[in-house]
């Protein structure tokens, strides 16, 4: 393959990347999509805040925020009122939605990345 430089346009997240998550053994999915720079920096910053009540709800709003329409279909679905919802799910399902978010965004090499240079 040709190399070529990319514009700033062409990594953009207009092109929303999708993943099929299977949710149960009754054939329940749930569908998610890649996440922009911003919303990363948002979760981190959640996530990394002194705030208790804002640690705790980090990985739902995270959640919220992946979650599509569908397989072909990049529209968000996720809204703040979801949080208090995804909270209350299942931790077997909860981690198998943020293994899948980590994945598709490549989060958890970052993480080990940025870890061993501060190790």
């Amino acid at each position: 393959m040709e190399e070529h430089v990319v514009s700033l346009e062409e990594l953009s997240n207009d092109h929303v990347e999708i993943v099929k998550v299977p949710m149960n053994d009754k054939g329940g999915v749930l569908y998610i999509g890649s996440i922009s720079a911003d919303d990363l920096i948002e979760w981190t910053a959640e996530r990394d805040t002194s705030d208790a009540e804002g640690k705790k709800s980090a990985s739902a709003r995270l959640i919220m925020r992946s979650l599509v329409k569908g397989e072909k279909d990049a529209t968000r679905i996720g809204t703040p009122d979801m949080v208090p919802q995804i909270r209350k799910m299942k931790s077997a399902n909860s981690e198998r939605l943020l293994r899948a978010i980590f994945k598709l965004n490549v989060i958890g090499d970052l993480r080990a990345e940025n870890a061993a240079k501060n190790g």
